[in-house]
């Protein structure tokens, strides 16, 4: 089903409200529950983490409204992007909730064993794709993802995702399962997934 609303791109002014809508639409994510198991903590941590994520992606952040509300976020890095939010940028998350060294060593090994699962060649990286839940399942979510994929211009889309219920949406879409991986410690299983180009 194709949603209705408004597509804008986002601009620093923006970031604090996408933001916010993240850290709530992944709350519930099994990565950060396991990087911050405590539910208030992961809420606080995800907020500035996911406002450090959005930043390291400008100006591909795209927002969809519905209603003038804001409903969905996605952001990407095209090639010759750093990668993802910066060491001090996570840093920061982190002393924003002030986690066991345990946790920032969790952490900062998952996105190490991330960023060796991007490939070389140039891509699209699709760094985050996040609904309100209370509409999810109404095309918010596939309307965010086609814009990325027509910005794409041709190269291949890769992403990651701990989120199983989310490996099929990305199947239907035309995305192929190219890594299941597992994070260190007992964590979550983290699916790679890559949509060839052309």
């Amino acid at each position: 089903m194709q949603a209705s609303g408004s597509l804008q791109t986002l601009n620093r002014s923006g970031l604090p409200e996408a933001a916010g809508l993240l850290a709530r639409a992944f709350h519930a994510d099994p990565l950060y529950r396991f990087l911050v198991p405590e539910p208030v903590r992961r809420q606080r941590w995800l907020a500035v983490l996911m406002r450090a994520s959005l930043q390291s992606c400008l100006p591909h952040v795209l927002a969809v409204r519905a209603s003038g509300r804001l409903v969905g976020v996605a952001a990407w890095q095209q090639p010759g992007a750093t990668g993802r939010a910066s060491f001090l940028q996570l840093l920061g998350g982190w002393l924003a909730v002030r986690p066991s060294l345990r946790a920032v060593g969790r952490g900062l090994r998952v996105q190490a064993l991330l960023m060796r699962q991007r490939p070389a060649t140039p891509h699209t990286y699709l760094y985050l794709l996040g609904v309100s839940a209370r509409v999810r399942g109404r095309g918010f979510g596939l309307r965010l993802l086609q814009e990325v994929l027509r910005r794409a211009q041709e190269r291949p889309v890769v992403l990651d995702t701990a989120n199983p219920d989310a490996v099929p949406f990305y199947v239907r879409q035309g995305f192929n399962l190219v890594g299941r991986l597992r994070a260190a410690g007992g964590g979550p299983a983290l699916w790679v997934m890559r949509r060839p180009g052309g």
